[in-house]
């Protein structure tokens, strides 16, 4: 039997609107929509919640389907500020959570950052880590964006 990830663990810990696991070559769609392998835990979150939420601290979470990712993509509007991105979610208040895709960290994956949504570059964010798990954990410690 095939033990949990880190990620999993972490969103069954808090109060996380689990959705069912993302459709069927979904995340295949994304990986060829954004011609990159995804990081190891966004792609588990799929495979165990196709996005969802949480709003129990400070800063909300929500992240995004894998439709509405790939729709956000093709509408094409936020990308012309973070076009090295790949946004999966925001704090529904005028921030959004993205991949800097621009190169990978010292881990091998693509750094998290916060930026405002009508303002921000990934060159300004509000906020920086090296990845998802890391971000879930600045927001179920407090961290205020």
């Amino acid at each position: 039997m095939e033990s949990k990830s880190d990620i999993i663990r972490l969103l069954e810990g808090i109060n996380w609107d689990k959705r069912d696991s993302a459709p069927e070559g979904s995340i295949a769609e994304l990986r060829a929509t954004f011609g990159i392998q995804l990081p190891t835990d966004f792609e588990r979150l799929f495979n165990y919640s196709d996005g969802g939420s949480t709003y129990s601290y400070k800063t909300p979470l929500t992240i995004y389907s894998t439709k509405e990712i790939i729709a956000l993509y093709k509408e094409a509007d936020l990308y012309d500020k973070i076009p090295q991105a790949l946004i999966f979610g925001g704090d529904d208040g005028g921030i959004v959570y993205c991949y800097d895709l621009r190169e990978k960290n010292v881990q091998g994956e693509f750094d998290v950052m916060a930026v405002y949504e009508r303002t921000g570059t990934l060159d300004d964010p509000i906020f920086h880590c090296g990845g998802l798990h890391e971000l879930i954990e600045a927001l179920i410690s407090g961290l205020k964006i």
